[in-house]
Parts: C-alpha cells; sequence; structure tokens
C-alpha cells in the first residue's frame, strides 16, 4: 500500500501564506490560498487512480487541524481522500504522527506533501513513489532551499524532530540528520513553491503557459489570480 498526505490548513482560518498576507493583504492570501488547495487536491486525487505505478493500492489522506470545514470536506469527497486531523504541538511532531500512522496501518511508503506547489505535475508524485521501492528517504527540493515532498519506505529513520521546518534550512538539516544515520536521501527533480509575492511572477507565467496547452490546466489557481488581478482573462 502506498499513502501520499496532503498537509494543509483551510486558507480561510488565515494560518497559511503569512508572507502572502503582508505582501498582498489577507483577502488576496485567503483566495490564492484556497486555489492553490484546490489544483494540489486535485493533483493528489489523480494521483489516487493513475494506475501506472508498481503499487495499485493507493490511499490518499488530507491531514488537516479542522476536520469540519466545508472546503476541505468537499475537497476530500472529489478526490477520494480519508480526512484526519494533525497532532502535536509543532510541524515536526504532527509530521511524526501522521507519517507513524499510515506506516502503523500498513502502509509500506509513505509521502507528504503541502498546498503551496499548484502547477506540480502528477509525474512527479509516481517518481517519488517509485524511487521508494529501493530508496529509504526521498526528497522533493525546492528552490529556496525548503522541499515540495518528503517521503519514506517503512520503517521511517529518525528525520522530524530538530528540523527547522519552514525555514530555508529544511533541505541541508534534513539531509545531514539522514547522512549521520548512514542513509543517503534521494533527491527528487527540483520543483517551486508560492510563499511569497516574489514568487507570483513566475507562477503567472507558468500558468499562462500551462493553459496555452491545456484550457482547463490549474483552474482553481487560474482563478484565483485572476480574482486578486494577477491576470486579465483573454490576455495572454
Amino acid at each position: 500500500m502506498e499513502t501520499l498526505i496532503l498537509f494543509a490548513s483551510p486558507p480561510a482560518a488565515g494560518k497559511t501564506h503569512p508572507r502572502l498576507a503582508k505582501e498582498r493583504g489577507a483577502k488576496d492570501a485567503v483566495r490564492l490560498g484556497s486555489g492553490f488547495l484546490e489544483d494540489t487536491a486535485r493533483l493528489c486525487g489523480r494521483w489516487r487512480t493513475e494506475r501506472t505505478g508498481a503499487d495499485q493500492n493507493r490511499k490518499l489522506v488530507f491531514c488537516v487541524d479542522d476536520v469540519d470545514d466545508p472546503i476541505i470536506r468537499e475537497l476530500a469527497v472529489v478526490a477520494g481522500a480519508r480526512i484526519e486531523r494533525q497532532h502535536g504541538d509543532s510541524l515536526g511532531e504532527r509530521l511524526q504522527h501522521a507519517f507513524a500512522t499510515e506506516l502503523d496501518r500498513g502502509a509500506r511508503a509513505v509521502c507528504a506533501v503541502g498546498a503551496d506547489t499548484p502547477t506540480l505535475p502528477s509525474w512527479m508524485l509516481e517518481h517519488a513513489f517509485r524511487a521508494l521501492l529501493w530508496e529509504c528517504v526521498v526528497l522533493g527540493p525546492t528552490f529556496n532551499g525548503g522541499v515540495w515532498l518528503l517521503g519514506v519506505q517503512r520503517p521511517a529513520p529518525d528525520l522530524f524532530s530538530s528540523t527547522p521546518w519552514s525555514t530555508p534550512a529544511v533541505l541541508a538539516v534534513t539531509s545531514e540528520r539522514l547522512r549521520a544515520q548512514g542513509i543517503e536521501p534521494h533527491l527528487l527533480p527540483f520543483w517551486y513553491d508560492v510563499e511569497a509575492a516574489a514568487d507570483l511572477e513566475r507562477l503567472v507565467w507558468h500558468a499562462r503557459a500551462l493553459r496555452a496547452h491545456d484550457a482547463a490546466a490549474i483552474d482553481g489557481t487560474w482563478r484565483a489570480l485572476a480574482d486578486t488581478g494577477l491576470i486579465v482573462e483573454g490576455r495572454r
């Protein structure tokens, strides 16, 4: 069994994208976060239903801090996900609990992603789980020093404690901790996340390029970009 975990908070809760909220305002941050979450949830749902991988038994979990949020519940139905509440005071503790829970349920491999990479192609998720057929740990590096995905085989090594999550040191510190345990992490291709206003310019031109080939691509993000004035419908 393979399990993909989407770690997310309802954008309306005001807990996501603090830099976007500071630089663009809370209203824009909530609208953009909603679009990112919608597209990431649909991406995860496509992964769940694909039958190209070595393991056909795929599970999808939305790990959230508000299991009753109507947006989360609606997206979970669309994606075919089980909703679980986050447990722990820090992000590291919440990740550790989520991974341990899925491994205890029999998953041979578990990967976690956030909702900050709405343009991520589905083959990147496939790549991660295929790599975990022979690698102990896979990391999806971002250009700013973080990770867009964290994945492990069972049993999972100690990699959640003392990591400065949500900082540019995540990739370096996590890699060092793993090597100290005799594990060389497998690095997936780099991708970009959207955390600040400076990241939006790249997102806009990438969204335009994707929509030029597929008019329905990243539809949630596209509508959010239009609603916040970052794009004008009909203009290339």
